[in-house]
C-alpha cells in the first residue's frame, strides 16, 4: 500500500490548527490519565480489548494516538515489544513515567502524529488505536496511516466510541465538542469499519461494550468552560425530560446524571 498523500489541510493552517487543540487539550488532561480511578487506565477496559485483540509473544506493537500509552504497556506484557506515539509531550512524559515505575523495559515513546507515521512500510504486526480516532478530523487518513505500517497478514484495530445515525449522532458530536474542543466527530459503525476496510484491512466488528459513566467526572476529564458545562448538562437533562435525544443516552442515578456511550472494537486482517 503506498504512503497517503498530504490532504488540502496538510498544506496549509487547518491541520495545524487542529494539531495545536489537540495538544492544548491533552497538555491539560495528562496529569489526570495515569490518576488511580481514571477510566483510561481502568484494568476491566483493558482486559475487555485484550480479549479480542491478539497479540503473539514475537509481536511489535504500534499504539497510535495513544497518550499515555495504557493499551501498548497492557500489551507490552505479552508481546516483544511495544510502541506508543502521541501528539502532546505531556502526555509522553507522562506514559514513559509510569512504564519507568512498572519497570515496563520493552515500550518506548515517540512523538508524532496518526496521519503522518514516522514508519516505513510493512513494519509491524499489530497496530492498535484507542479513542483516538475521534479526534482527528481525517480519519480515514490515520486509518490508511494504520494499516500502510502493518505487515501484510498483521492485525489493524481502533477501539473508539460510535455515534447513531441521523440527527442524535449530530448532537452527540456536538455535545462532544462543546466538552471538548479537541473532539472532530465519532463515527458511526459502518464508517468505522469502512474506513478499515478502503485501507485494506478485512474489518469489521469484533467487539461492543455500553460504557456508562456519571456525567460529573465526564465533564471534569476535559475541564470546559462553565458556559459549555452548562449547555451540556442541559441538553442531558431536557433529553432526559422527553425532549431531543442527546445520542448519549442521558439518564438519571443515584447521585446524578450519567450517559451511556457505545464502544466498538473494529478489527480485521491487513490484506
Amino acid at each position: 500500500m503506498p504512503p497517503a498523500q498530504p490532504s488540502e489541510s496538510d498544506r496549509g493552517t487547518g491541520r495545524d490548527a487542529e494539531r495545536a487543540v489537540t495538544q492544548r487539550e491533552f497538555a491539560r488532561q495528562a496529569s489526570s490519565f495515569e490518576r488511580a480511578g481514571s477510566i483510561f487506565a481502568a484494568g476491566e477496559i483493558l482486559d475487555w480489548i485484550c480479549e479480542h485483540v491478539a497479540v503473539g509473544a514475537s509481536d511489535i506493537v504500534l499504539d497510535v494516538a495513544g497518550g499515555t500509552g495504557q493499551l501498548g504497556r497492557r500489551l507490552a506484557l505479552r508481546a516483544a515489544f511495544a510502541l506508543v506515539i502521541d501528539l502532546t509531550p505531556e502526555m509522553l512524559r507522562e506514559g514513559a513515567r509510569a512504564a519507568r515505575q512498572q519497570d515496563a523495559g520493552n515500550v518506548v515513546f515517540l512523538a508524532g502524529d496518526a496521519t503522518q507515521l514516522p514508519f516505513a512500510d510493512e513494519q509491524l504486526d499489530l497496530v492498535v488505536s484507542r479513542f483516538a480516532l475521534h479526534h482527528i478530523t481525517d480519519a480515514a487518513r490515520a486509518a490508511a496511516e494504520m494499516a500502510r505500517v502493518c505487515r501484510r497478514g498483521g492485525t489493524v484495530a481502533i477501539i473508539d466510541m460510535a455515534c447513531e445515525p441521523g440527527e442524535s449522532g449530530r448532537r452527540h458530536n456536538e455535545l462532544e465538542r462543546l466538552r471538548d474542543p479537541s473532539h472532530a466527530r465519532a463515527l458511526a459503525e459502518d464508517e468505522l469499519s469502512g474506513i478499515l476496510i478502503q485501507a485494506g484491512v478485512s474489518a469489521g466488528t469484533v467487539g461492543e461494550r455500553r460504557q456508562r459513566m456519571p456525567v460529573t467526572p465526564w465533564l471534569d476529564q476535559a475541564q470546559p468552560a462553565q458556559r459549555e458545562r452548562q449547555r451540556v448538562l442541559a441538553a442531558l437533562q431536557a433529553e432526559i425530560d422527553g425532549g431531543p435525544a442527546s445520542g448519549l443516552r442521558a439518564g438519571e442515578e443515584e447521585g446524578g446524571l450519567r450517559i451511556e456511550q457505545r464502544w466498538l472494537i473494529v478489527a480485521g486482517e491487513r490484506a
